[in-house]
């Protein structure tokens, strides 16, 4: 809200706004979307950057979409649905998004039981990535992420559990070892299931 009061201050006649409520409640975002409303009303262009679409749809004119730094089409969004425009993020049919694919290879596994992690009071804390995979951390700063990470990448000790790099369980003392032993992990082993 400061940086939007910030921004009429200068009479700006254009704001681009990206994520601009990924740390706000439910009940602060029905407000900033009160705002940007208003300044619409009073003829200010709104670039609203989001992944929650259907936040898009309810707050937007029109929906522009880029995949991989190219521009793929740009809807009025009465005349468009949710899956369309998935379908034009990710390059094919929404049902094709998440294709079958026969067990791989455990690439990294880590496992806390404690409530601590590294430096920081993290968990209990359980995943494992196999090849081919894609791991997503969402938390907001101070959440523990960067706990877990100074661990995985040796920048923190590992107080309690155990991390598995390939079929490998290591305590990596600084990143040039974790980088090592990740490069080490993509040597084919055993496939394991946890």
């Amino acid at each position: 809200m400061v940086e939007i009061a910030r921004t009429l201050q200068a009479q700006s006649e254009i704001i681009i706004l990206d994520e601009a409520n990924s740390a706000l409640t439910q009940h602060e975002t029905e407000r900033l979307f009160e705002i940007i409303r208003h300044l619409r009303d009073q003829g200010i262009t709104i670039f609203y950057v989001s992944h929650r679409l259907e936040e898009v749809f309810t707050i937007a004119d029109r929906i522009t979409v880029l995949r991989d730094g190219r521009y793929q089409g740009t809807w009025r969004t009465t005349e468009t649905t949710i899956p369309q425009v998935v379908e034009a993020m990710i390059g094919r049919r929404l049902e094709e998004a998440f294709p079958n694919r026969p067990p791989s290879r455990q690439r990294l596994k880590c496992c806390s039981k404690s409530a601590i992690l590294g430096q920081g009071k993290v968990g209990p804390v359980s995943f494992q990535v196999r090849a081919g995979e894609i791991l997503g951390f969402a938390g907001l700063e101070g959440s523990g992420v960067e706990s877990v990470f100074r661990v995985l990448f040796g920048l923190d000790p590992l107080s309690a559990g155990e991390v598995i790099y390939g079929d490998q369980s290591r305590h990596v003392r600084s990143p040039a070892e974790a980088i090592k032993l990740a490069g080490a992990s993509f040597r084919p082993t055993a496939a394991s299931r946890a």
